[in-house]
């Protein structure tokens, strides 16, 4: 199947704009709907982020239950890593680190199932988090 190509318009740069100066902040898109300066419409937001997400400029995450999916700037696409979300303020981490790749291969190996790395969240708390509750 080949790649659609999108245009690049002046709303496409804005919202690429908007996620790559908050490139560790995940956005609901009723977060960006409502975001002043953006000036983008719903039926706009909506089509962009579909796009950008599977031209894999943004990072599509779920929700837990309720709430919309959330959107966040992929600076890492492709380096096939697992990310930590913290289920208090939202933080998503990127956790590139040997213990997690050795779980994938033995995932792989033991089970005969290939995990989807840069698609696979851990929710739990942040440090910073953790060090409030603890204050």
């Amino acid at each position: 199947m080949e790649k659609k190509e999108h245009y690049h318009t002046r709303a496409r740069r804005a919202l690429e704009d908007f996620f790559s100066s908050h490139p560790d902040a995940c956005f609901t898109a009723r977060d960006i709907i409502h975001t002043e300066g953006l000036s983008l419409s719903e039926p706009t937001v909506f089509r962009l982020l579909s796009q950008m997400t599977e031209d894999g400029v943004i990072e599509r995450f779920l929700p837990e239950e309720g709430g919309g999916a959330s959107y966040r700037w992929n600076e890492c696409a492709g380096k096939g890593h697992f990310h930590l979300k913290c289920d208090v303020c939202g933080e998503l981490i990127c956790a590139d680190c040997d213990f997690l790749s050795e779980m994938e291969k033995h995932f792989s190996s033991e089970h005969g199932f290939e995990l989807d790395s840069d698609r696979t969240v851990f929710y739990g708390k942040c440090e910073k988090c953790r060090k409030k509750e603890t204050k």
